[in-house]
């Protein structure tokens, strides 16, 4: 088995055949018993057009805020997003172990065990602050 990292750029997703095709490659790839990292851009010239407009806004754009602008804004409703900047380099290491456990079991168990723990936690805190509630 083989982990295989792929990416499609804004002409290879800009049509819906260009994007069956995709699919078709991704579920050969599958039945092959290959792992798949998929990253795909906005379709077509979407990014061209979003930094255009951006900079009609504004031309001083920090590139910090230009970069969360193309993140959020280029994302089709109901594709999950990964998102690293939120609590620094914490969710950067989450994504990376994920990406590595999809050709390492052992590191997928670890995660696996970690999500119970934090979920436990989430848990009894939601409990804490429901008392605090009440209490009010």
């Amino acid at each position: 088995m083989m982990n295989v990292e792929k990416k499609y750029n804004g002409r290879w997703v800009d049509s819906i055949d260009k994007i069956k095709a995709i699919a078709r490659h991704v579920a050969e790839t599958r039945q092959e018993g290959d792992g798949l990292v998929i990253v795909a851009s906005a379709m077509g010239r979407t990014t061209d057009r979003l930094i255009k407009m951006a900079q009609e806004v504004s031309s001083d754009i920090p590139k910090r805020e230009l970069d969360a602008l193309l993140a959020t804004v280029q994302m089709p409703s109901g594709i999950p997003v990964a998102t690293v900047a939120l609590n620094g380099a914490k969710n950067a290491a989450w994504l990376a172990a994920e990406i590595l456990a999809l050709g390492d079991e052992a590191l997928a168990a670890k995660l696996d065990a970690e999500r119970v723990a934090m979920a436990r936690q989430i848990a009894a805190k939601e409990e804490k602050l429901q008392k605090e509630i009440e209490e009010l």
